[in-house]
């Protein structure tokens, strides 16, 4: 199970990562090569890079790539933080209905999720009503506390 945190990686570092890279993992006592296809196709978390936008999820090399059925998701979009002038491209709408998609909205939002929502609900996709009521669900108001539980079993 891989836990994917791409920091600041932009679509450049995504197409790197698919040139001819390998790396070793053990696998029950032997070491084999794997490519970043392997590493996508068990992602189980995916600490999603660039507040959501599409130049921080690769959907060809990455987002189509990440197929577990366990995959679980955040993401940060502080409207706050955000410049004005992105704001109409953050959160990009595709690259979260599709990663709302495949979590089955097992998605965390640091943010106002139900703002985040409605600004991934546009004309040009749809959510389904499952999970985006999964999404709500596990999206609460803080209530004093400073920190997200999200348990992942390995």
């Amino acid at each position: 199970k891989v836990l994917l945190f791409p920091g600041d990686a932009e679509l450049g570092s995504w197409k790197s990562w698919h040139d001819k890279l390998r790396w070793d993992v053990k696998i029950k006592g032997k070491t084999e090569k794997k490519t970043a296809k392997y590493f996508l196709e068990n992602t189980v978390f995916y600490k999603v890079g660039h507040h959501l936008s599409q130049n921080g999820t690769a959907k060809t090399l990455g987002l189509e790539l990440m197929t577990s059925d366990e995959l679980t998701a955040m993401a940060t979009l502080d409207f706050k933080k955000i410049n004005d002038g992105w704001l109409n491209t953050m959160p990009n709408d595709l690259i979260g209905a599709e990663l709302i998609s495949k979590t089955k909205g097992k998605i965390y939002f640091v943010g106002d999720a139900a703002k985040i929502l409605k600004n991934i609900k546009t004309k040009r996709v749809t959510v389904k009503k499952k999970d985006e009521d999964m999404l709500l669900k596990l999206n609460k108001p803080f209530t004093g506390e400073f920190f997200i539980d999200c348990e992942i079993e390995g």
